[in-house]
């Protein structure tokens, strides 16, 4: 499959060139995998539960819930 050049922030650029380190990938293979790790658990769970991963649960309830599906 041919590559595409995409904008990312400096900071996710930063933190995947540190995390390529030391789990033996290139910069860009870190941000593929992590960004196939977040397509494969988006799939699993509802909107509301993909919120709470993003900004943190509005309860132990949900918390609890978004543990369970993952």
């Amino acid at each position: 499959m041919p590559s595409v050049a995409v904008k990312v922030s400096g900071d996710l650029a930063s933190a995947a060139k540190e995390a390529a380190g030391w789990a033996d990938r290139s910069q860009a293979g870190q941000i593929e995998h992590w960004a196939r790790l977040g397509a494969g658990i988006e799939s699993h769970l509802s909107a509301k539960q993909v919120k709470a991963l993003k900004t943190g649960p509005e309860s132990e309830v949900e918390k609890a819930a978004v543990a369970e599906a993952l």
